[in-house]
């Protein structure tokens, strides 16, 4: 990986001082991922082909040789075009541009739309946020940034990827619209399984303590009953409802 130093000339020396050191990584060797291409230091392979472009030979980039760069799907003018944001970039090389301190983002986007060879365009002033700049020919030397800033750049790719792309995002929110539906549905059948359980165990308990409760109650046979009730005098009789005669018992003796 390297490392890349700075060194100050001492006062009244001819010795060479370390200043600061800074740790290098690939992404830091200029057009590492070829045209077209971006870096990313935290992704396996580092170099992959922006959006809208693929590798100009797909030997080399299955050996991980990516000095040939990548070269744009061929634009159709009857399909239609359009860009996209990338954002959190370190901006391509100036080698063949075009700048205005002037243009709104809509004019620069038009401007760049008359010509084949505009690959992107960028806000050349973001903090005032006027003036852009266009791209033409090839990209060189962009590399992602791990933190995140506010520098976004305006790749031009054919309507058809951009289709593709839209059609991409529309199966991920698909995907995960069906993930968390099947989540909130696991999680339904679990809670209504646990309810259904203690529902039983209650239930089971219930019915056990109304089982007890009936084999406490004192049973008696008819010889005894109509012994108590001077063979169901009308003496004996206190009242009547709906379930029958009502009788006072004198008194019962049980022996063993």
């Amino acid at each position: 990986m390297g490392s890349v130093q700075r060194f100050v000339l001492g006062e009244g020396s001819n010795k060479w001082d370390v200043m600061y050191t800074v740790q290098n990584d690939q992404c830091d060797n200029y057009g590492h991922s070829g045209a077209n291409g971006i870096c990313r230091i935290d992704n396996r392979p580092i170099c992959d082909c922006l959006d809208g472009f693929v590798p100009k030979s797909e030997s080399e980039w299955e050996f991980f040789n990516w000095t040939s760069g990548c070269i744009r799907t061929p634009l159709d003018c009857q399909k239609g075009q359009g860009f996209i944001k990338l954002r959190g970039v370190k901006l391509s090389d100036l080698l063949k541009f075009w700048e205005n301190t002037s243009m709104t983002g809509k004019e620069c986007e038009v401007e760049c739309l008359k010509s084949y060879s505009c690959m992107a365009y960028t806000n050349s002033n973001v903090s005032r946020g006027s003036g852009f700049l266009i791209w033409f020919g090839d990209l060189i030397d962009i590399r992602e940034f791990v933190q995140d800033i506010e520098q976004l750049v305006y790749i031009r790719i054919p309507a058809s990827e951009l289709e593709l792309m839209g059609d991409s995002s529309k199966k991920k929110y698909h995907f995960v619209i069906l993930v968390v539906a099947l989540m909130a549905f696991r999680v339904l059948v679990f809670g209504l399984t646990i309810w259904i359980i203690v529902w039983k165990k209650r239930r089971g308990k219930r019915g056990q303590q109304e089982q007890k409760e009936d084999q406490e109650l004192p049973l008696f046979d008819l010889v005894t009953v109509a012994s108590a009730t001077n063979n169901f005098s009308d003496r004996n009789m206190i009242g009547k409802g709906g379930f029958g005669f009502v009788y006072k018992v004198m008194w019962i003796v049980f022996g063993i």
